[in-house]
């Protein structure tokens, strides 16, 4: 079960460890639970990445008078475990034939209280700038040894100075990994042997 409530006018989701942690990471309806911003928008859009007549995505807008600036929507999540590794991923599309450059990621921010104490820690995920299709970038992310709260922003990095540059999100996760092996270490002891 999720709880929300405000901090100093962040809005602030809890939920348990190896659940969906995002507060509407679908944006079926609406863009609630996650903050505005300065430099730009954050509003719903009917398009999605499964095409879905009761969802949809949303629609970030960076219109920062600055050149190489990232701006976005951000949530802060507690409920983190210091040691738990988590899948971070977002599904991005970034409409074709805009007049200002740049790519999206998530950012990853790692506090000590709640968003607001010490940052322990910063990680971002791969860059996606494929104009006119949905990819994803997402990255598996040990959380800081303390850390208690992550904040997500979806970023839409613009490279020129005004103007503005848009791109979609969908399917936002934040998920504690109970279980992860794919095998990269040759190390096979987490299997049992086959049993008849």
């Amino acid at each position: 079960m999720k709880v929300l409530f405000v901090v100093f006018g962040l809005l602030v989701a809890v939920a348990p460890v190896g659940a969906q942690l995002v507060d509407n990471g679908t944006f079926d309806s609406t863009v609630d639970g996650w903050d505005e911003f300065p430099k730009g928008t954050i509003v719903w859009d009917p398009l999605d990445i499964s095409s879905s007549s009761s969802s949809g995505s949303a629609l970030i807008t960076n219109e920062s008078l600055t050149s190489g600036d990232a701006s976005g929507p951000q949530q802060c999540v507690t409920g983190i475990v210091g040691g738990q590794e988590y899948l971070v991923e977002a599904s991005v599309y970034f409409p074709g034939s805009q007049s200002q450059s740049g790519w999206t990621r998530l950012l990853i921010r790692w506090y000590s209280d709640i968003c607001f104490g010490t940052q322990l820690g910063l990680d971002t995920t791969p860059k996606a700038s494929t104009p006119d299709m949905w990819s994803t970038t997402g990255l598996f992310v040990e959380a800081p040894t303390g850390a208690v709260a992550v904040a997500l922003r979806l970023d839409v990095w613009k490279v020129e100075a005004g103007g503005a540059l848009s791109a979609h999100f969908d399917n936002m996760i934040l998920d504690g990994v109970v279980f992860r092996d794919d095998f990269e270490s040759e190390n096979l002891d987490a299997w049992s042997e086959v049993v008849p």
